[in-house]
């Protein structure tokens, strides 16, 4: 039986055991928003996905901008979300291949949990902010093969599980540790290069108060439903066409050249 991460102290319900048939193909099994630090919900645009249970975004990053990932549970279960960054696992800061045996958050029917950062013990995290490669979390173990991601992955409890996370239970202060997940000391020095050159990623940024405990939770072998989202800079987010860049001007046409008016025959020489 896996042990994972409560996000919040709040009272849960008893829960009846769940179906656990195939989901069926409509259902959404969570909905994932990033919000920068004022509550504001980050644009994105969507791609095509190659699975009906993945969906696929795309997200303009800021430089330098906190920003923070909000899940909501519209069902009448509890969940386990593995949720990664630029590949690496936001609890235990290993690589992440988003699957049942990794460490989780557990979030109670009908509720919403907000994730600002790195976890590293069970009361703060360090704050997740829009940087280059060089600079971010995942490149301090030289690990690039998934950055500019951040990916949510949707695992059913196996059966219910009465009550035992209560808001009067005191914490366990046992949460991966920055010993623990391997996180870096502290926050490395940015290198001076062009945004536009870099890939986007992730930074290990300032500490933030965050309270966790660990709760019980048995997870079903297979997520039922991802959601990845690619977040890129303006710029190249222009270069691929995903969102329209640069505002027209009346006097000052794209193209250059003179329609041919309404009627008119244009000769096919």
């Amino acid at each position: 039986m896996y042990r994972v991460l409560f996000a919040a102290m709040f009272a849960s319900a008893v829960i009846a055991a769940p179906n656990l048939a195939v989901a069926h193909s409509a259902q959404r099994f969570v909905e994932l928003s990033v919000i920068d630090d004022s509550g504001r919900t980050l644009k994105t645009y969507p791609a095509a996905s190659e699975a009906h249970d993945l969906l696929r975004t795309y997200l303009q990053a800021e430089p330098g901008a906190r920003y923070r990932l909000r899940l909501h549970n519209p069902n009448g279960e509890r969940i386990g979300v593995v949720v990664a960054v630029d590949g690496r696992n936001i609890i235990s800061g290993q690589r992440s291949e988003l699957a049942a045996g990794e460490a989780m958050y557990v979030i109670g029917a009908h509720r919403t949990q907000i994730f600002s950062g790195w976890r590293t013990d069970s009361d703060h995290v360090q704050a997740f902010y829009f940087t280059d490669k060089e600079d971010s979390y995942a490149g301090a173990w030289g690990d690039y093969s998934a950055m500019g991601t951040i990916a949510v992955a949707v695992f059913r409890e196996q059966r219910a599980v009465h009550d035992y996370a209560q808001r009067d239970e005191a914490p366990v202060h046992n949460a991966p540790s920055a010993e623990s997940s391997g996180a870096p000391s502290g926050h490395r020095e940015r290198k001076s290069r062009t945004l536009d050159e870099q890939q986007a990623g992730t930074g290990f940024g300032e500490r933030r108060w965050s309270q966790s405990r660990r709760v019980r939770f048995a997870a079903v072998e297979r997520a039922v439903f991802r959601q990845v989202v690619k977040y890129e800079w303006r710029s190249s987010l222009c270069r691929r066409g995903i969102t329209a860049c640069g505002e027209g001007n009346r006097l000052w046409p794209e193209l250059g050249y003179a329609p041919y008016p309404p009627g008119y025959t244009r000769p096919r020489w």
